[in-house]
């Protein structure tokens, strides 16, 4: 449905920042603080459920980024023959919400939650609680003041003097954090020595949490699907402690339902790349009357380290992912050759 009321988006900046060098450039950096304000912020907003459409595009407020980009580098060692330079990056950037309309002013789509005060990426999920030792079923916190149905008391339990539901729709809805990371950051070195160099490139987050929607399905029960190694820890024996509820066809979505049970730390180490290289003698180029050649190997994506192994937290901002596989590693060898 259109909109005839729709407006553009709109942005306010304001940047301040700093470059220095030091010591005939042995050492160098660059600082930066921003804000960056947005209003009249799009978004597709669900219609009420008596409309014929779902949902339609609407300017239904405002928000700022606040952050700070700070980059050091330097030769590390310099002499005639040998040097090492080192260049590293570091990225802080807080998102806030500061204007949602009067008649929505909250706004839930997929795993997110959209409110002053929250930043556009805090995740609102229902609450796991664990696994239930004496039956392997499945614990959520459940909502405020809840009283079973009569015939339901039984999806009360109180383990430990704390209540938990195991009725997936009675749990209780929360913040759980954000996509956003508290830091985020790479480190280059580049050592030279006469004519070979060797140079390599490492990526890095830090906090933040992504929802791991691929192994949310692998976990999930279902006959003829494929299932995760993890599947395998589901409880299994009266006592046993695991954080796998049992295995139960009848019950999938209280068995794996979208909770922050799949809610994992985005922090990863990346190494991007790797290059090494040779640079032929210029007494050599000119006998073929070239300016240079360089010869060299490199390698692309190289590792990643993450909390979930296969997960890729580089995937997406917003902490989703989807089946797509990750970054292909490649070797390369090639020469350069400049006339």
């Amino acid at each position: 449905m259109g909109n005839p009321d729709l407006l553009w988006e709109s942005s306010k900046t304001l940047n301040t920042g700093l470059s220095f060098s030091l010591f005939n450039n042995r050492l160098y950096g660059e600082l930066e603080v921003y804000k960056r304000g947005s209003s009249n912020l799009i978004f597709y907003v669900p219609r009420p459920l008596s409309d014929p459409i779902s949902r339609q595009y609407q300017n239904i407020g405002s928000m700022n980024n606040t952050g700070v980009d700070l980059q050091l580098g330097g030769d590390i060692v310099r002499t005639n023959d040998f040097t090492w330079n080192m260049v590293t990056n570091w990225s802080v950037v807080k998102n806030k919400i500061t204007k949602m309309p009067e008649e929505t002013p909250e706004i839930t789509k997929g795993t997110k939650r959209l409110e002053v005060g929250r930043d556009i990426y805090s995740y609102w999920l229902k609450q796991y609680g664990g696994v239930d030792p004496s039956d392997g079923a499945a614990l959520y916190v459940p909502v405020e003041d809840y009283v079973p149905a009569a015939g339901s008391e039984a999806n009360l339990r109180v383990i430990d003097g704390v209540s938990y539901t195991t009725d997936y729709n009675n749990a209780k809805f929360d913040y759980s954090g954000t996509s956003i990371p508290d830091l985020m950051g790479s480190v280059s070195n580049t050592f030279r020595y006469k004519d070979f160099a060797l140079s390599f490139l490492i990526n890095y987050q830090r906090g933040g949490k992504f929802y791991g929607s691929n192994y949310q399905t692998l976990m999930s029960v279902t006959y003829g699907s494929a299932f995760h190694k993890d599947i395998q820890d589901s409880w299994t024996t009266p006592g046993q402690v695991t954080d796998i509820p049992r295995i139960d066809i009848n019950r999938t979505t209280f068995f794996n339902g979208t909770s922050n049970r799949w809610l994992v730390d985005a922090s990863y180490v990346s190494f991007r790349n790797l290059n090494l290289s040779y640079r032929l003698p210029s007494e050599l180029t000119k006998k073929i009357d070239v300016s240079s050649v360089r010869v060299y190997v490199a390698g692309e994506n190289l590792g990643l380290i993450s909390k979930r192994k296969g997960m890729n937290p580089t995937e997406s901002f917003d902490g989703l992912n989807s089946t797509r596989y990750l970054p292909s590693r490649i070797f390369s060898l090639g020469i350069n050759v400049s006339l």
